[in-house]
């Protein structure tokens, strides 16, 4: 008896240890501050749909500057997390085409609120993603509410709507209504970061 007791004790334990493995791993999957995660992607984004594979807004061949810039000149990026391009200095882009980073629906086309100028703004199937576009030229919007596109399509041109000192796209990736670090062909921008991409778009 004492046996058969001793032995049912150790599988009980065993038992125990592996649901407390099992369990651990579930709840390291749910994220906290200061969670690891993988890279590309923050700790509050590990359990969010799967990202599009987003693309540089940009015609084929072209390189351009990505900047998620976080404060310049005490002003601060709005909303965080965004990305300014440029192509060149000064006014250089203006006009240049606009590209969707992927292929889905357009939810917003036309006058954005709160400084966006004329804008973009594309859902990406049932992703729950949605990527904006925004200061585009006036008069350069070539999609429409509800127009079913597919990645490559040119959207508008660069330009400066919205009060802005000078041409620049404002680019969002969007995932449950939070802005999210961008991950444009493999490349993450966290805040502060500044990358240069040769666009792979519509090639």
């Amino acid at each position: 008896m004492r046996t058969t007791s001793a032995r049912t004790g150790r599988i009980a334990i065993g038992l125990a240890i592996t649901l407390a493995a099992l369990g651990g791993g579930a709840a390291a999957a749910s994220p906290t501050a200061g969670d690891a995660a993988p890279a590309g992607v923050s700790a509050s984004e590990s359990l969010v749909a799967a990202r599009p594979a987003f693309k540089a807004p940009f015609q084929c061949g072209t390189r351009w500057r990505g900047s998620a810039w976080v404060t310049s000149g005490g002003v601060n990026h709005n909303p965080p997390k965004s990305v300014d391009w440029n192509w060149g200095s000064g006014n250089d882009d203006k006009g240049k085409l606009v590209r969707a980073s992927a292929g889905g629906t357009v939810e917003f086309a036309g006058d954005g609120s709160g400084g966006y100028g004329k804008m973009v703004l594309i859902r990406h199937g049932s992703s729950g993603w949605k990527t904006r576009y925004a200061h585009l030229l006036v008069g350069s919007l070539e999609v429409s509410r509800g127009d079913v596109i597919n990645q490559g399509k040119v959207i508008g041109k660069v330009g400066q709507s919205g009060g802005q000192s000078s041409s620049h796209l404002h680019y969002e990736q969007i995932e449950g209504g939070a802005v999210r670090n961008a991950v444009v062909q493999g490349v993450t921008f966290d805040p502060g970061d500044v990358h240069y991409i040769t666009s792979t778009n519509a090639c």
